[in-house]
């Protein structure tokens, strides 16, 4: 499981006056934490972070996601395989792009125990990859 923390979005200022100056900036961090992490330990690190920086500041957790291990899922990767074998004639390729780690639409149904996997075209396409999907049409 791959962790994840991006920028989102960085508010500060006035875009229809820039020459006023202000007293705050806002920074939107996704971060996205495997199973054994505490969202309370993520945002007492952030808060370190900035508070480091020496510009005072606070850390507010308004929305969080936990990524979540399928369990109980073999069956069904199973008839994955099986199928993906008799109707493409060759094994399943494996997962080559980080986005297929622990965030996925199926976190909903891992989470409340019900068995689930994702299966299909990679998110970002590969070298080459476009010139394999049109000769295939």
């Amino acid at each position: 499981m791959v962790p994840r923390v991006a920028i989102g979005a960085i508010r500060g200022g006035l875009p229809f006056s820039p020459s006023v100056g202000v007293n705050s900036c806002s920074i939107y961090v996704d971060v996205r934490v495997p199973p054994p992490m505490s969202f309370v330990e993520v945002e007492k690190e952030l808060k370190e972070v900035v508070l480091s920086q020496g510009f005072g500041g606070d850390v507010q957790l308004y929305m969080a996601r936990r990524g979540y291990e399928g369990k109980n899922v073999e069956p069904l990767v199973a008839a994955i395989k099986k199928s993906h074998q008799a109707i493409r004639g060759k094994e399943c390729p494996p997962v080559s792009t980080g986005e297929i780690s622990m965030w996925r639409d199926v976190n909903i149904f891992n989470e409340v125990g019900i068995p689930s996997a994702t299966f299909g075209f990679p998110r970002r396409t590969e070298p080459g990859f476009e010139r394999k999907v049109r000769r295939h049409r």
